[in-house]
C-alpha cells in the first residue's frame, strides 16, 4: 500500500475578539495529534501579506515548503494586509516526526 498524500488545512478561523487565548494552537494541534492515522504531513498555505498568519503556523511547528508566485494575481483590485499587496501563496508542512525505534 502505498504512502498517503498529505494532508492540507483549508480553513480555519477564531473569531477576533476570541484570538490571542490559544484557542487556534488547540485546533491545530488536535488536527496534528490525529495526523499519523491520516498521513505524515501536513500542508497549510497562506498570503505572503498576511503576517500573524505566518507567524501563527511557524509557532505550531510549520515550517516554510515552498512559494505560488502570482497565486492571488485574480483577485482586482489587489488587497493590501499590513501596507503589503497580497501576491503570492506560501506553504508550509509539518511532518510528523518518525516514531522511535523501540527494537532494541
Amino acid at each position: 500500500m502505498g504512502r498517503p498524500a498529505a494532508q492540507e488545512i483549508r480553513y480555519i478561523a477564531v473569531v477576533a475578539d476570541r484570538r490571542g487565548a490559544g484557542l487556534g494552537r488547540q485546533i491545530v494541534a488536535a488536527i496534528q495529534s490525529d495526523l499519523p492515522a491520516h498521513g505524515r504531513t501536513l500542508v497549510v498555505g497562506t498570503a505572503n501579506s498576511a503576517i500573524d498568519n505566518i507567524a501563527f503556523y511557524q509557532k505550531c511547528g510549520f515550517r516554510m515548503h515552498s512559494v505560488r508566485r502570482d497565486y492571488f494575481d485574480y483577485i482586482q483590485p489587489p488587497v493590501e494586509e499590513h501596507g503589503i499587496v497580497m501576491r503570492d501563496m506560501l506553504l508550509f508542512t509539518y511532518d510528523v516526526s518518525p516514531a522511535p525505534d523501540r527494537s532494541s
